[in-house]
């Protein structure tokens, strides 16, 4: 069940992309149509039946129900859900409910670990560098913005920074002391770094070679 109700946005979204996708096509789209269609047969077989013609509004509302109930039992769903795991939280402290947030996006967006991992890895950076120490970030797309989040105050964020936050980057690798970008046809070397501290591959800390 999880596959339909522990998604924020299956039913009703903002964006034109919707949370279940069926041969590329989004669930939100294909309810929307089947509902218009069935209202357009109401309304030309409206003349034809004396039945239709009479209880026109009800019918329209009731197919407007029955198509909105998934809505309703969405939105009432993940409000209970959202209000249950508030409450366990509520226990921690500040930084015990951050962990809890970040593991939790990482979790509904498969994000392989990397949203889970940050606090740490940044406490890592925090002990490994010094205070207010101007770096530039290499992450992923969906994890960029959470990084550049959270390492505030504690650095100074620049491009042309000597220091390199690399992260679980998506487009980026460090192969022989060099951060390559990649590309189709031939990779980019961005820089030649020296490795201040290491807790795996995808998690470093670069100081870059003059």
């Amino acid at each position: 069940m999880s596959f339909i109700f522990d998604q924020p946005e299956v039913f009703y979204t903002i964006n034109i992309i919707s949370g279940i996708i069926y041969k590329n096509i989004s669930i939100s789209l294909i309810l929307s149509s089947v509902l218009f269609l069935l209202c357009l047969l109401v309304v030309f077989r409206k003349r034809k039946s004396s039945f239709i013609n009479n209880n026109f509004c009800r019918i329209i509302l009731f197919l407007f129900l029955i198509f909105w109930t998934p809505l309703y039992i969405n939105f009432f769903y993940n409000n209970i859900y959202d209000f249950i795991e508030n409450y366990q939280s509520a226990k921690y402290d500040i930084a015990g409910k951050r962990i809890i947030r970040l593991c939790n996006i990482d979790h509904r967006q498969n994000l392989n670990g990397s949203a889970c991992q940050l606090l740490s890895y940044i406490n890592y950076a925090k002990n490994n560098l010094p205070d207010k120490t101007s770096v530039k970030i290499i992450s992923s797309p969906s994890i960029n913005t959470y990084l550049n989040y959270y390492t505030f105050p504690y650095f100074n964020i620049n491009d042309k920074a000597d220091y390199l936050l690399f992260y679980f980057p998506s487009d980026y690798y460090f192969k022989d002391n060099i951060v390559y970008k990649k590309n189709k046809d031939k990779d980019d070397e961005v820089g030649q770094y020296s490795v201040v501290g290491s807790l795996d591959n995808n998690r470093l800390i670069l100081k870059k070679v003059d």
